[in-house]
């Protein structure tokens, strides 16, 4: 009832739910029998029959894009983006899916005038399906929980964006007729 009453759901993430694909689908199956909105949150790397009986079980996709260009992409995350974007051209074709693109932006890495535009670009391409483009500037808050529990933080050299730069690239996203917000 609660989640009825509030317009609440549940929304399933990770690391990558779809290590688990198997896991995912079952809990994602369950919810839907009870009646509860599913979201989830992914960087679509993965096998698209898996991820495609999983959006069976889907109404809304959080879908990462870390990155346009395949190389900067492999350099920073370990792999390549072709299998990410094939299976997001994919994903907005199945009916009844709603999709939000989520951007971690990271100064120096994808925060450049160009890389937004190709991603603007890309997404136009992608139809209605894609809502809108989220934009997650790059933030410490995990400092605390490495330093809780003994580790080092590996990213304590990162530089964070100024709420300005933000907001530019936000208009940026808006400039091209795509919605955008900024999460935390």
């Amino acid at each position: 009832n609660f989640y009825r009453r509030s317009g609440g759901g549940m929304t399933v993430s990770g690391g990558e739910p779809l290590v688990q694909w198997r896991f995912t689908l079952a809990l994602l199956q369950k919810a839907r029998q009870k009646g509860i909105h599913t979201a989830l949150d992914t960087t679509g790397y993965a096998d698209w029959e898996a991820l495609a009986e999983v959006l069976n079980y889907t109404k809304l996709v959080l879908y990462d894009l870390k990155h346009m260009d395949s190389a900067r992409h492999k350099e920073v995350t370990g792999v390549s983006n072709e299998l990410i974007l094939e299976n997001l051209e994919k994903t907005v074709k199945k009916p009844g899916l709603k999709v939000w693109i989520r951007r971690p932006i990271i100064l120096g890495f994808n925060d450049s005038k160009d890389e937004l535009e190709e991603l603007c670009r890309f997404v136009l391409t992608l139809g209605p399906t894609v809502e809108k483009i989220s934009l997650l500037p790059f933030h410490k808050f995990a400092e605390l929980k490495y330093t809780a529990t003994g580790k080092v933080y590996p990213y304590h050299d990162v530089p964070i964006l100024s709420d300005e730069r933000v907001e530019e690239l936000r208009r940026l996203v808006l400039s091209h007729g795509l919605k955008a917000d900024v999460g935390k």
